[in-house]
């Protein structure tokens, strides 16, 4: 057992290379910084150079030994003891300063969760353990696209190497970084202006404008390795000329032309820079893969699961319906394997109608990683709510996809312990009741296909042994504003206002429910009951507003970014169409 402090003491030094990278750097000052957090202690930060000593803690491969640097790649890291030196190795890139948070976390009892909440513990005493623990990333590619995972140093706290939406620089060796936008590419780079419609991909003029843009934003931007060629957002298919309807007969698919596409473009790519992939979307119509085609073996094919019921795990909803001749999702995720050397997900995690309405779906999104990494995927992109803070577990979902990325084969109670974990630090004397309303909400959600664009979680959400969903549905409610009741009482009476304010947020959830069930018993109340309805209907969504207003956000679904503090009344915002 390693003694690294001692009532504020130390005699230990950080070791990183004489010519070490930036991130190098980085994990050498988080280690002395937090462990001054944690101890009281100064451990200064020395290079390689320096003339060795006994009491060590080795960042990298430096020339203080150590193995593995070729099957650690650019982000595993391994931590272990010899003697009285501890070593944490890991790559020049990322995986030194990985390992440091890791060890930070096993050996220190740090947690990282958003960019403003942490656990960092209090010791008077720091020892290490005999150690000799070596960790490897789940996938290639990982993004967690959620407001409060978005920094950068909190991306690297948390292992996500996408810089998709959030730049990711040197100073935590940067990432897997993509050139401009990350998706839906068509109407800048054909220059069509056309954000619905796609133009012509059999058409030469097209392909060569598409040409120049691309070599322009290499050329400007040397070090980045991947650019989106991807198709619009819309659903209105591709081109109807002769040309691509024959490529569609032959491919049976209308990702036929895309991928065509997309690889004489790779081709081109590959003749004049090194490393760089074309990455493409198999989104809504281009779902389906193609009969004949393979992608280039460099390119990146994004499959998207946007149609897909998010309530159960994906490999379980197999009443994924059949749109435009598609198979169901987990079906095309296979035959796109087959074929397909870069292999990413874009995976949908909040529900783009209702930002903070109650969404469900923590018992899928476990089971979702384990099944994305047995089915060769290779990265995964989780679309969560990016612009602003989030009324719906927005934070926990963000921490627990990011640990799920990093290690897709977590147990149950694993990830049971990472929730609890959350909620204790997030909510403090709030966590017990905080997780029975979640484990609460989870036991009375109903099997019926709940999309990202679902509107109403009344549907969803009710308690057996009613006469009706209706009845159900309040009866939930009421016990579910019960246990806030209990959480706002005991974070309050902590004295912990940021756990009180957190508490108060999420419970805007369940104003949005009440809304709901209010609406639907209203659609079916005589007059007189309908009154009071809308009385107690108005009462509910001017606290919820208030809490809007109070809390800053500024997108409550999606597109609509709104100054909610201009916002006269709740009615006025369009979250509810």
């Amino acid at each position: 057992m390693l003694r690294i402090t001692d009532n504020g003491n130390s005699e230990y030094v950080i070791i990183i290379r004489k010519n070490h990278s930036a991130s190098e750097k980085t994990a050498a000052e988080e280690l002395a910084a937090y462990l001054k957090k944690i101890t009281d202690a100064e451990i200064p930060v020395k290079t390689d150079d320096e003339k060795k000593t006994d009491h060590e803690i080795v960042i990298g491969f430096t020339n203080r030994g150590g193995k593995g640097k070729k099957e650690l790649g650019e982000e595993g890291f391994t931590i272990k003891t010899e003697g009285k030196r501890l070593f944490i190795l890991g790559s020049e890139v990322r995986g030194a300063l990985y390992g440091v948070y890791s060890f930070l976390e096993k050996c220190c009892g740090c947690r990282f969760y958003t960019d403003t909440c942490e656990r960092v513990p209090k010791v008077n005493m720091l020892t290490v353990p005999e150690i000799d623990c070596t960790e490897l990333p789940g996938f290639e590619y990982r993004n967690v696209y959620w407001f409060a995972q978005g920094g950068e140093m909190i991306s690297a706290k948390l292992k996500n190497n996408g810089g998709m939406g959030h730049e990711l620089t040197e100073r935590v060796g940067g990432g897997i970084n993509y050139i401009g936008s990350f998706c839906h590419t068509f109407p800048d780079l054909g220059e069509t202006g056309n954000v619905w419609d796609m133009p012509c991909l059999s058409d030469e003029a097209m392909y060569q404008t598409v040409l120049k843009n691309v070599r322009k934003r290499l050329i400007e931007n040397p070090l980045l390795k991947i650019i989106s060629v991807s198709q619009v957002d819309g659903n209105n298919g591709e081109c109807s000329c002769e040309k691509c309807r024959k490529v569609f007969e032959e491919e049976k698919s209308h990702a036929g032309t895309l991928i065509r596409f997309c690889n004489r473009l790779q081709e081109d790519v590959n003749k004049e820079f090194e490393g760089v992939h074309i990455d493409t979307l198999a989104y809504r119509y281009t779902r389906q893969p193609p009969a004949v085609t393979k992608p280039h073996k460099d390119m990146i094919v994004r499959l998207c699961n946007i149609e897909c019921s998010v309530s159960k795990p994906l490999e379980e909803a197999v009443n994924d319906p059949a749109e435009n001749g598609y198979d169901n999702f987990p079906t095309n995720l296979k035959k796109w394997h087959e074929i397909t050397n870069h292999l990413y997900i874009w995976d949908y995690t909040t529900n783009f109608t209702n930002m903070s309405t109650s969404f469900p779906n923590f018992n899928a999104i476990r089971k979702n990683a384990r099944f994305f990494k047995e089915n060769g995927i290779s990265g995964v992109f989780e679309q969560g709510n990016s612009s602003c803070l989030n009324g719906e577990f927005g934070e926990l979902r963000g921490y627990l996809l990011a640990k799920l990325l990093w290690n897709p084969y977590m147990t149950e109670s694993e990830f049971r312990v990472h929730m609890a974990d959350f909620c204790t630090d997030y909510y403090g004397a709030a966590a017990k009741h905080m997780m029975q309303y979640i484990d609460f909400e989870h036991e009375c959600l109903h099997d019926i296909f709940m999309t990202i664009y679902f509107d109403d979680s009344s549907n969803i959400i009710y308690m057996d042994g009613y006469k009706d969903h209706s009845e159900g549905a309040f009866a939930f409610y009421d016990k579910a504003a019960r246990i806030f009741d209990e959480a706002e009482a005991a974070a309050w009476g902590s004295g912990n206002r940021t756990h009180y304010d957190n508490v108060r947020r999420s419970r805007i959830q369940l104003y949005n429910y009440n809304y709901f069930i209010l609406k639907r018993k209203m659609d079916s109340a005589n007059p007189e009951e309908k009154e009071a309805l809308e009385r107690a209907s108005a009462e509910s969504n001017r606290t919820m507003f208030a809490l809007m207003r109070e809390y800053g956000f500024t997108e409550p679904r999606e597109f609509s970014h709104l100054d909610l503090a201009s916002v006269p009344d709740f009615n006025q915002c369009f979250i509810h169409w």
